[in-house]
């Protein structure tokens, strides 16, 4: 009897997993901040087109935004990559279509240090 080659595990999948564990953990700690109750929470997850970002009008109150949550995803520990990916997503939502990833890269450099 033949045995089976042992499989290895997809790095590819573990690191997509890992990216949603993070997402989900920030945006469980996001939701209790903002005191989002639990049904509304999982509503927003289950339909979030149906909740869209209303980008603010004034560019200062949009760089608070994106700080206290680059503040956040710095204090959470979240990876680099995967906080970029985060908070890009979030940074498109408020309004920075031109150059998001750059604007977070910043925003997280000023952060830490």
């Amino acid at each position: 009897m033949q045995s089976r080659p042992l499989r290895r595990r997809c790095t590819h999948c573990h690191e997509g997993w890992q990216v949603k564990y993070q997402k989900k953990a920030f945006l469980d700690c996001l939701a209790q901040k903002l005191e989002i109750s639990k049904e509304i929470y999982v509503k927003i997850l289950k339909d979030y087109n149906g909740y869209p970002t209303n980008p603010l009008a004034q560019s200062e109150k949009r760089m608070e935004h994106l700080f206290d949550l680059a503040k956040m995803v710095y204090a959470d520990s979240i990876e680099d990559e995967i906080g970029v990916r985060l908070l890009t997503g979030i940074a498109i939502g408020l309004g920075y279509s031109s150059k998001p990833q750059e604007i977070v890269r910043k925003a997280l450099v000023i952060v830490a240090d």
